[in-house]
């Protein structure tokens, strides 16, 4: 049951990093909707495995998020070259 937890904090990690992307291209396009809809969905988000991992998560769990955001840079990063 533990590995299930950490894959899906390794995805949440990663989907919050995109979303922080998603982000900025919204913002450099001035799309007014697209950024408001990315804004709601990455700090529901972020604010949700906040409270997850105040309430029962364990340090595994935030490194597993932290390593999910780090591998959605280094894909992006990849990416741009």
């Amino acid at each position: 049951m533990i590995g299930l937890r950490l894959v899906l904090c390794f995805l949440v990690g990663l989907t919050v990093w995109l979303l922080t992307f998603g982000r900025s291209v919204a913002w450099d396009a001035r799309r007014t909707g697209w950024l408001v809809g990315v804004v709601v969905a990455d700090e529901f988000l972020g604010i949700a495995t906040g409270m997850y991992l105040a309430r029962q998560g364990t340090w595994l769990e935030a490194v597993a998020c932290a390593m999910g955001g780090a591998v959605a840079a280094w894909i992006m990063l990849r990416r741009v070259k």
